[in-house]
């Protein structure tokens, strides 16, 4: 994985994580720890050379036990409002070219945001057949294509 990420970084493309975390408001754990998996895990993609620019993450569900995060939100995948929230914080900063931007997930919902935009979609681990993705073994598949169409 490390290694595919390293690839899409040396072609330009800028690496965002985008995930829902119903762990949160389910009470398995808590947005401080969170944060420290997040900045160990930053930490271990820099030493290895890659530069995840941005984490985004929907702590609610519906039905959480932590009253706080208890709602419908849109920000959840597969509803699209972090990634709306990445589109306009990132392109201030980056030239974003959403002709040119992929997401890469393992269910349909991670790639919601490919029905709203022209992003291109790359569903792996499935055996599902869609027109609107293109269904990759894993993830080394996934880069392979990425890269052989750029």
């Amino acid at each position: 994985m490390v290694s595919g990420l390293k690839l899409l970084q040396d072609n330009d493309f800028l690496l965002v994580i985008v995930t829902n975390q119903s762990g949160i408001a389910k009470g398995f754990y808590t947005e401080k720890d969170l944060e420290i998996l997040h900045n160990w895990m930053l930490n271990e993609l820099e030493q290895k050379g890659v530069n995840i620019s941005k984490i985004y993450y929907c702590p609610h569900h519906p039905n959480a036990v932590v009253k706080k995060y208890k709602k419908i939100c849109g920000c959840r995948k597969p509803e699209t409002g972090l990634y709306w929230q990445a589109i306009s914080e990132l392109k201030q900063e980056y030239d974003i070219d959403l002709e040119h931007s992929i997401a890469i997930g393992d269910k349909e919902r991670d790639l919601s945001i490919c029905n709203e935009t022209p992003i291109k979609g790359y569903l792996i681990n499935s055996n599902f057949h869609s027109s609107k993705f293109i269904c990759v073994s894993d993830f080394k598949n996934a880069i392979e294509h990425i890269l052989k169409e750029k």
